[in-house]
């Protein structure tokens, strides 16, 4: 029988399983290497069983080839130390992975170029990053007067979370974060972006510098050329005329100095340039509104429907329609899409569908509302016209019994001569004395007043009856108009 070349051990042929394993001598030199420790009952049952050590024995009873000694080499076991102390090594490895992985997350932030990532903002006004926009925004809103802005460190994972938000073009509220992680954001931003933001005029920048007297009027000239490429030119103005603002603000307790440590290696420049920068920001880019101007609606994923303003117009709709199809238009200007600014456009599709669907509806309940004061005025002059001819009814009605009247009165003014004649041959026969006369004068005055009275109220009662009788012509035409339409 052949000889197993790992060990040897004397094999004994039985008539049952034709090959058994014999002990091995306890002399040999090839004696497993036995654990200062004791076994314990679980690695004792977690050997294999009689059955399966013969089966592993009459394999290597077969010849082997220099392959299979090669394979079986290779999976012997490296470590001879207990498992004790590898348990505890396992634990410590763990624990390092998982420093290592957070690592890794965090540097799965992709940095692209300037260009790109303005391509991929949503600011209205300018040519600007996205997260410069905000960013700068939210710290001069509640962060200029922070004391130690810029130089407080934040957690990483925090601020690579916030960058990977804006890369994914994912919905950020600046608001309920930090504002030290805003400004680390920022700062971690501007360091990291593909091509430094003065690398096209680095030189000529530094050899301005030594001439402080032409620095700004040279220096202007030179940003304002052809060379500077109008989307540094505005991150540059932003963020100059922000620092300026930071260093300006007495309660912050920053100063040009404590800034430049931060700022200098982020921008890679000399500490004189990032000074002048700085301090001649308003004569270089002139009066810059921090306003990247209004907020463009986003459609979030928890959300059914597109949140809109209580109070919207068509104005204001157009006018945020106009806004998502720039921002699509230069979404699809980009070079190399991906995946992130591919559902970017996927959702300002949405946005402008769900827009013109707002504007529809707007419409029709204008035109609605058009046509029901439309149906309202057009009653309204029905009824004028009704009251027009009612009053002009009323009016001939009048007349005539004004005529009736003055036919009357001429009647009576052809007796006075008469009834004058016989007042006066009664005055001669009857002679009264005064006192009676004014006795009776008083009481025909006071007779005529309460006549008086008695006849305006009536009159005033006439008129209300008259009102009350035109309003009933009026709306009993109209209802009859009505119903004749029907």
């Amino acid at each position: 029988m052949p000889i197993s070349e790992r060990g040897r051990e004397k094999l004994q042929s039985s008539p049952e399983n034709g090959i058994t394993s014999d002990k091995k001598k306890r002399g040999s030199i090839f004696r497993r290497a036995s654990l200062s420790r004791k076994k314990n009952k679980e690695e004792i049952s977690k050997r294999p069983k009689s059955r399966e050590r013969n089966h592993d024995e009459t394999v290597d009873m077969c010849p082997k080839t220099p392959e299979d000694n090669k394979k079986k080499s290779s999976s012997l076991p490296r470590e001879t130390k207990s498992s004790f102390m590898r348990d505890r090594k396992s634990k410590r490895e763990s624990g390092r992975r998982k420093t290592l992985d957070l690592d890794s997350k965090s540097e799965s932030v992709k940095f692209i170029s300037l260009k790109e990532s303005v391509a991929r903002s949503c600011c209205e006004k300018l040519a600007l990053p996205e997260i410069v926009g905000t960013t700068i925004k939210e710290i001069e809103k509640r962060g200029i007067c922070e004391k130690e802005i810029y130089r407080v460190p934040a957690p990483k994972i925090d601020v690579m979370k916030i960058l990977k938000m804006y890369e994914e073009m994912d919905v950020v509220d600046l608001s309920k974060i930090d504002i030290h992680i805003v400004a680390a954001s920022l700062k971690i931003f501007v360091g990291k972006l593909q091509g430094n933001l003065l690398d096209c005029m680095h030189d000529q920048l530094e050899d301005l510098v030594k001439d402080q007297d032409n620095f700004v009027e040279k220096t202007k000239i030179l940003i304002e050329s052809k060379i500077f490429p109008s989307e540094n030119y505005n991150i540059c103005s932003w963020l100059f005329t922000h620092l300026r603002n930071v260093v300006q603000s007495v309660q912050n307790s920053q100063t040009i100095d404590s800034l430049s440590p931060i700022w200098v290696p982020n921008l890679k420049v000399s500490k004189p340039l990032f000074t002048n920068l700085v301090n001649f920001a308003h004569d270089l880019f002139g009066n810059i509104d921090l306003d990247p101007g209004r907020i463009i609606i986003r459609w979030k994923d928890s959300s059914t429907n597109l949140a809109l303003p209580e109070s919207v117009t068509l104005e204001w709709l157009k006018e945020e329609t106009d806004c998502q199809e720039k921002i699509l238009s230069k979404l699809h200007s980009l070079e190399n899409p991906d995946s992130h600014s591919e559902e970017r456009m996927w959702e300002v599709q949405r946005i402008k569908t769900a827009l013109k669907r707002k504007q529809k509806q707007i419409r029709k309940k204008q035109q609605e509302k058009d046509a029901e004061e439309m149906e309202y005025l057009l009653l309204e002059e029905r009824k004028a016209l009704i009251a027009q001819e009612e009053l002009i009814k009323m009016q001939n009605h009048l007349r005539k019994k004004l005529e009736l009247e003055k036919a009357k009165l001429e009647v009576l003014r052809a007796q006075e001569p008469v009834d004058q004649v016989s007042v006066q041959e009664s005055e001669a026969e009857d002679e009264l004395d005064r006192e009676q006369l004014r006795e009776l004068c008083d009481q025909l005055v006071q007779e005529n007043e309460r006549l008086e009275k008695e006849n305006e109220k009536i009159i005033e009662n006439i008129n209300e009856e008259r009102q009350l009788l035109v309003e009933a012509n009026i709306a009993y035409r109209v209802k009859n108009e009505i119903q004749n339409r029907a």
